[in-house]
């Protein structure tokens, strides 16, 4: 894989985690969304990319920071769904609605927020593994490219 698609990977990696983030926190804060989609982490393109040929995302990224890379983009799409399950239509199973509406009761609201306050947390930890992700990719020589 060239480098220059492998940063580019993690740049939209991060432009789209951040950017469900924010949605959610729309949401949450009585907008309504729209197309935001409940994904477990290997659906979403990141995810996928993450799943093929781990051996040389592990070679590049080192393998230690691979798996921790990993690890929390796992864990954002944990805290990501947990929030899409409160939210999402009862009558629709997969895929949320097109549009959601934050239109929920109050106790279930209160565990949105809870939930939204980790994933917060999560999103800035995941950003930063992306940005190092990119700082690394980016100082290695094209060598190690395919």
């Amino acid at each position: 894989m060239k480098k220059e698609k492998i940063l580019e990977v993690l740049e939209k990696a991060k432009d789209s985690h951040l950017s469900l983030s924010i949605k959610v926190g729309q949401l949450i804060s009585g907008k309504s969304v729209n197309d935001l989609h409940s994904l477990r982490e290997d659906e979403c393109d990141f995810g996928e990319w993450m799943n093929e040929d781990i051996a040389f995302k592990k070679s590049i990224l080192g393998t230690q920071f691979y798996i921790r890379l990993d690890s929390v983009h796992i864990k954002w799409h944990r805290e990501f769904l947990n929030i899409c399950d409160i939210f999402k239509d009862e009558k629709k199973k997969g895929l949320l609605s097109k549009l959601f509406s934050s239109k929920i009761e109050p106790m279930k609201l209160d565990k949105a927020k809870f939930y939204y306050a980790e994933l917060k947390s999560v999103t800035d930890e995941l950003i930063n593994s992306l940005e190092i992700s990119y700082r690394r990719v980016a100082a290695l020589s094209e060598s190690k490219f395919s």
